[in-house]
């Protein structure tokens, strides 16, 4: 998507499966590449103690990461923004 100033941005919400210590991760690939190194900002479920993080941020993507969650062996649903 792109903003009234033709800036790229995206918005989702991406499914994580955590293992039994509350930890897991995925790879994030944009469906448009940036035009630089874009600054993601990842959003923590309410009331999770875990940390929810962004690592490897590129052009055409990220990977999302999530250690120490109460949430333990299921999947969580986690908002991010990414823009240029």
């Amino acid at each position: 998507m792109t903003d009234l100033r033709g800036r790229l941005y995206y918005v989702e919400e991406i499914r994580v499966t955590l293992d039994s210590s509350g930890d897991g991760s995925v790879a994030i690939t944009f469906e448009a590449p940036f035009v630089g190194t874009p600054e993601v900002k990842v959003i923590k479920p309410k009331g999770d103690s875990g940390t929810y993080a962004a690592g490897t941020i590129t052009k055409t993507g990220f990977t999302l990461t999530v250690t120490s969650s109460d949430i333990l062996s299921q999947d969580v649903r986690v908002p991010y923004f990414a823009m240029e």
